[in-house]
């Protein structure tokens, strides 16, 4: 057994982690529609979680089927730049939810944000060290 993982593996993993957590805000949004709530669901995770998710799909139903080929620029400036999209929402959602931290409001909402916010850049940079962002390309 190899003492690390394949690169479609580490990204699968990935991919599952902003799936299930798009497939989550949508059973919650369900869910308090059916109720009535008019509590607010936060849907910029969702919106991170929704762009990593079609980076993810897209990348291994067509990137890794072109990557002899080359990529057309549609995918490398449309496809490739949503993870950096998401990765500015997830600063201004850590610099948003820092400050809930700091002035003591919401101390459990805040502190999950962060965390995800933090999951979503750490990832970012994941995929900056395996040249899948747009800067990587000529």
């Amino acid at each position: 057994m190899a003492p690390y993982l394949d690169i479609t593996c580490q990204l699968r993993c990935a991919s599952l982690f902003f799936i299930t957590t798009l497939l989550i805000w949508i059973v919650r949004y369900v869910i308090r529609a059916i109720r009535k709530n008019k509590a607010h669901i936060s849907s910029t995770l969702a919106f991170i979680a929704l762009l990593n998710t079609i980076f993810l799909g897209v990348q291994f139903n067509y990137g890794n089927s072109q990557i002899v080929y080359g990529y057309p620029a549609w995918y490398i400036l449309g496809i490739c730049t949503l993870p950096l999209i998401s990765a500015l929402i997830a600063v201004w959602v850590l610099i948003v939810n820092s400050a809930r931290l700091i002035t003591g409001e919401r101390k459990a909402r805040a502190t999950g944000k962060a965390l995800f916010a933090i999951i979503t850049l750490l990832h970012t940079v994941y995929l900056f060290y395996w040249n899948f962002l747009p800067v990587h390309y000529s």
